[in-house]
């Protein structure tokens, strides 16, 4: 299942209308409906967003998309689970330091 038809069956589990949805991230219903059909990969930031609305962890809207990823690269299964719990500037710290490298 990709992020857009978890955002998707997520959103319709809690009752919750994609304008609702929208307006409490930021976000267009036109923009929303593209997530949720596929159509267009949103942000990372509103990923988490729609994850703070809808009252998950970015992993766990991301997770399955993640999978080829992580088996690919043991290294990834242990990093990835780390990342929902850092806050934006820490993020952005490992993700300077990892380009830095």
């Amino acid at each position: 299942m990709n992020v857009g038809a978890r955002i998707r069956d997520l959103r319709i589990a809690r009752d919750l209308g994609s304008r609702n949805l929208a307006r409490r991230v930021g976000a267009s219903q036109s923009h929303i409906s593209r997530v949720e059909h596929g159509h267009q990969t949103p942000s990372l930031g509103m990923i988490e967003r729609i994850a703070d609305v809808l009252g998950v962890t970015p992993h766990d809207l991301l997770a399955d998309d993640l999978s080829p990823f992580v088996a690919a690269d043991p290294w990834l299964a242990d990093l990835v689970p780390l990342i929902p719990a850092l806050t934006v500037t820490q993020r952005e710290q490992v993700l300077g330091v990892l380009r830095d490298l």
